[in-house]
């Protein structure tokens, strides 16, 4: 499992949103891309996996956050907040059920720049 969620400027994600994704091919991708702004995972061939072009450890975490989203690009962080490790119910909405479990992780999510 990863999870990454986007924080940004107050309304950064009222937008038309496009949505694409490659799961079946190689590298397995998801994308969804806006005017200006582009939200990207994607695994490459040796399992690694790149959040918003950065390669992320996912020994060390499966939960990111994306920090100032809409600014300038070598302004984004991608954080490491947490390791969720068990399975999610298929009735949960995963990010919500996320927030509501995991008290570490929306501490971070939800902090104030």
């Amino acid at each position: 499992m990863l999870m990454v969620y986007y924080r940004g400027t107050s309304g950064w994600h009222d937008r038309k949103w496009d949505i694409s994704s490659e799961f079946g091919k190689t590298p397995p991708f998801i994308r969804l891309s806006s005017p200006g702004l582009v939200l990207s995972i994607v695994q490459d061939a040796a399992g690694s996996v790149r959040v918003q072009g950065q390669q992320v450890d996912l020994s060390v975490a499966n939960v990111f956050l994306v920090r100032r989203i809409d600014g300038p690009m070598m302004g984004m962080l991608v954080v490491p907040i947490g390791r969720i490790r068990n399975e999610i119910p298929s009735e949960a909405n995963p990010p919500v059920f996320i927030l509501e479990t995991q008290r570490e992780i929306a501490d971070e999510v939800n902090r104030q720049q």
